[in-house]
């Protein structure tokens, strides 16, 4: 793509580190960063651009990549290990933003109620609120958090609430749609 793609790495180090950085040997051969990194390099020290794109956005993973396409609209936002497929259809042409977009708000708002839910459940822990954490637990199984979410149900209702009966029968059902699902 070198002649259809341009390629910008941000960092929030000073432009005296980054230098520092490029002019630095690595490996065997002693090659300097600068002639590794095939790529322009760009400083944020006071983190603007890190609030335009990565806190606007909503991402808390590094590294993080933004496709921009050609009409300046961010096209993808992901982690470079998916990049590869993506960027073929943007300069393919073929790429779907606005489904991407669709996807990532979803996934976004998914993860808002899971967190949300969590707290909740931290709180109820912390006052030894037993049976409303069973409610909250119902709800990350039902659509946030299931698979982490069962065995904890199953603990806390045998040990904390004392119903070894709710417990058995959580249990058994847990194994029935295991089985079912199989």
């Amino acid at each position: 793509y070198v002649d259809k793609v341009v390629v910008i790495g941000l960092t929030d180090e000073s432009p005296q580190t980054v230098v520092k950085f490029l002019l630095q040997s690595r490996g065997n051969k002693s090659q300097r960063q600068a002639d590794r990194v095939a790529y322009a390099l760009a400083a944020d020290p006071d983190r603007s651009v890190h609030a335009n794109y990565m806190e606007a956005a909503r991402i808390e993973i590094h590294p993080t990549v933004f496709v921009i396409g050609k009409t300046g609209h961010i096209e993808w936002i992901g982690h470079p290990e998916d990049l590869s497929t993506v960027l073929n259809a943007v300069v393919k042409g073929t790429w779907d933003a606005d489904s991407h977009r669709k996807s990532m708000l979803a996934s976004q708002l998914k993860k808002k109620k899971r967190d949300e839910l969590t707290r909740k459940l931290d709180d109820l822990w912390k006052s030894n609120r037993w049976n409303e954490s069973v409610e909250v637990l119902d709800a990350l199984i039902e659509g946030h958090d299931g698979e982490m979410s069962i065995p904890v149900k199953y603990a806390v209702l045998l040990t904390k609430t004392g119903d070894k009966e709710k417990a058995r029968m959580f249990a058994q059902q847990v194994m029935q749609d295991t089985w079912d699902s199989n």
